[in-house]
Parts: C-alpha cells; structure tokens; sequence
C-alpha cells in the first residue's frame, strides 16, 4: 500500500507559509487589559447562557400541544 506523506497535496501558497507564532509572541501581542476582557465576555456568555437554558428549562415545552387541543375543540364545535 503506499505510504501517505504530509502535505504532499498542500497547495503552493501554502507550502512556504513559515513556522506558526511561537507561544510566546503570541503572549507578548495580547495586553492584559485585552485578556481581561475577553475573559469577561466569555464570562458573561456563559451566565446568560446558563441563565437561558434555565429559564427554557421551567416552562413547560408543550405550549404546542395546547394549540392542537385547542383547534381540535373548534372543529368539534363545527360539527
């Protein structure tokens, strides 16, 4: 079977792209400021997605299924 060899099908501008950023320039880019407030959006991200989900979880999920009932009792009136 032949041997598969990484990136042989890479195209060409792809091919000298260089070595990615190292740990550490990527640190030195990011103030802290910057940290901190992508920090805190993913924070509250998180709370209002947590807040949501439980909110969706208290209702009742059959708020359709009164609808149906509800125009089922209209069609026997009609009857």
């Amino acid at each position: 079977m032949p041997r598969r060899v990484r990136q042989q099908s890479l195209a060409p501008q792809l091919r000298d792209s260089g070595e990615p950023p190292s740990a550490e320039q990527l640190a030195v880019r990011r103030s802290p400021q910057r940290v901190r407030s992508v920090m805190s959006a993913l924070q509250a991200g998180a709370a209002r997605g947590r807040q949501s989900a439980a909110v969706g979880a208290s209702t009742p999920s059959g708020s359709d299924a009164g609808e149906a009932d509800r125009d089922a009792t209209d069609s026997e009136r009609s009857l």
